[in-house]
């Protein structure tokens, strides 16, 4: 059973008064089956409640999305693309994440057997680079120098599994397509704009690296 948002009004409101800017939310999935196969406690309904609390309060708000889990089918997917486009109209910055996989975790230890468990070298986590790799805004691509590191990384999957997705073509890409479609991550190819992808955050505007566009309401048009 899900449980009541932590932050209240009222605790927000005392975090604003005493000078609080910037608030950032785990919110992970719009969908109500991923949220409680994940065990966040709490549902797409209270995030919704929450985070519009907070654009009215802070100047700042984050809120983070995980896609790719194995168990989340598309309609579950589009339930939290629906959910993320929501928020970013509600003037919150919104930040997806390709879900990583470490060691000694649950959902790991489900699907490590599974055939579908694979390496990908165009599409790494963000938080899984080695510093070996050739980062552009379209893409990773793997520099012949060093792809013996690669090589090792694939030959150990338990000890490396946050480089390794499931059902990179059935599961990871057609997700990942949709996000570039609504803005959440650069084209494969340079958009005609000059639009450049900072990580897992939406573009950004050519020559300034600090606005975010497609993230605020007042950004758009």
């Amino acid at each position: 059973m899900a449980t009541e948002p932590k932050l209240n009004e009222e605790t927000m409101d005392a975090m604003a008064a005493t000078g609080c800017v910037e608030i950032r939310y785990g919110i992970e999935s719009g969908s109500a089956a991923v949220l409680k196969r994940t065990l966040k406690g709490f549902t797409p309904e209270q995030s919704v409640e929450v985070v519009s609390a907070a654009v009215q309060r802070f100047p700042r708000v984050d809120t983070f999305f995980i896609w790719g889990f194995p168990f989340e089918t598309m309609e579950d997917f589009y339930q939290t693309v629906f959910q993320m486009i929501s928020f970013r109209l509600m003037g919150s910055r919104v930040l997806p994440s390709l879900l990583c996989y470490l060691p000694q975790t649950r959902i790991y230890d489900e699907y490590r057997g599974d055939p579908r468990f694979e390496f990908c070298p165009d599409l790494l986590p963000e938080y899984m680079l080695t510093g070996h790799e050739v980062c552009s805004p379209t893409g990773i691509s793997i520099d012949e120098p060093h792809r013996w590191l690669f090589d090792f990384i694939v030959e150990h999957p338990t000890i490396f599994p946050g480089f390794f997705h499931y059902d990179v073509e059935g599961n990871v890409r057609p997700k990942l397509e949709v996000l570039r479609e609504h803005g959440f991550y650069a084209s494969p190819q340079p958009s005609e704009d000059g639009t450049e992808s900072c990580g897992a955050h939406s573009p950004r505007e050519p020559g300034d690296s600090r606005r975010e566009i497609l993230t605020r309401p007042d950004d758009i048009g």
